[in-house]
């Protein structure tokens, strides 16, 4: 895992977090979003475009 990832981790997790209001937990190599806001067409736009995994949970 390279700082590189992890900064561009962190930029995304704020984006998402502050920008769209999504629930969003970093984790080890991928961003855990809520479900809620997984389906939100820009959100997924981001988490495709940076290549994360996305793992949904219920909050």
């Amino acid at each position: 895992m390279s700082s590189k990832d992890n900064t561009r981790r962190y930029y995304l997790h704020c984006v998402l977090k502050h920008k769209h209001g999504a629930v969003v937990k970093a984790r080890k190599r991928f961003v855990c979003v809520a479900w809620q806001d997984a389906n939100q067409p820009k959100v997924q736009e981001l988490l495709n475009k940076y290549q994360y995994t996305i793992q949904t949970e219920i909050r």
